[in-house]
């Protein structure tokens, strides 16, 4: 017998930028960083660092982020970088997305039961029960006839980073244009996110973090580790693209 509450607790820190804009100027989603308080988004205070990934040293702000392997580094162990907020190492998605914006039955499970599998599972099922029939809703309020893309401007130089809440957690994109063109291109995927390595203080990621002091109760079929790694829905190969535009 697995005891999925028992299984898989996360750092208990958990970040969500705004989603689903609406129309009236509002987001269906609140953006937040939540450590038992909840405090207000600060994308100033990411940071990516690369001591444990193949690729060159360095701990940056996204806009001024580098993606240049390094496939013989010795302290490397993924290709993933390590995302961190605040230096701390968080956790995206739909329980940490539920919890910010304090849907009442999963903020109910997390606090009986913490950050774990079940509660992580529950809390991307009750999102998906919520959200079907607003997106009936939206789709319905679309008029066909009307615009849907406005042309932008030229743009010669400039930096830009947006986020948006993506099936998995917090997806962002910074980039830096100079003489109208691409200088510097940086993605944080949810992935990466959940599914960094340590960082330079040697705090594991969120699903590392998860995994460790996990007991087999059968090491030739280890099921609690593919149930706890599986909660947070991993898309490993977004989490390790190579992105160096200069």
């Amino acid at each position: 017998e697995i005891v999925l509450p028992k299984l898989g607790k996360g750092p208990v820190r958990f970040l969500s930028s705004a989603g689903f804009e609406l129309p009236e100027g509002k987001s269906w989603y609140k953006e937040g960083f939540y450590d038992g308080n909840l405090h207000p988004l600060d994308t100033g205070k990411i940071r990516e660092d690369h001591t444990f990934s193949w690729l060159e040293n360095g701990e940056h702000h996204p806009f001024e982020g580098s993606t240049r392997p390094d496939i013989d580094k010795k302290t490397a162990y993924s290709w993933s970088k390590s995302p961190r907020y605040e230096g701390k190492v968080v956790e995206v998605g739909p329980l940490a997305r539920l919890v910010i914006n304090q849907e009442p039955l999963v903020t109910s499970l997390f606090s009986r039961w913490g950050a774990n599998v079940y509660t992580r599972v529950l809390a991307r099922m009750q999102e998906a029960i919520k959200l079907i029939p607003r997106i009936s809703f939206w789709i319905e309020q679309i008029d066909w006839e009307k615009p849907f893309y406005h042309k932008p401007d030229k743009v010669v130089n400039k930096k830009a980073g947006a986020l948006v809440e993506a099936a998995r957690g917090m997806l962002g994109h910074w980039i830096k244009v100079e003489n109208g063109k691409i200088k510097n291109y940086q993605i944080i995927t949810p992935t990466t996110w959940n599914f960094s390595p340590r960082d330079s203080d040697g705090n594991p990621g969120a699903c590392e973090q998860a995994l460790l002091g996990t007991r087999l109760k059968n090491p030739e079929q280890p099921l609690e580790i593919f149930h706890i790694i599986r909660s947070y829905d991993p898309c490993l190969f977004c989490s390790v693209h190579m992105m160096e535009v200069r």
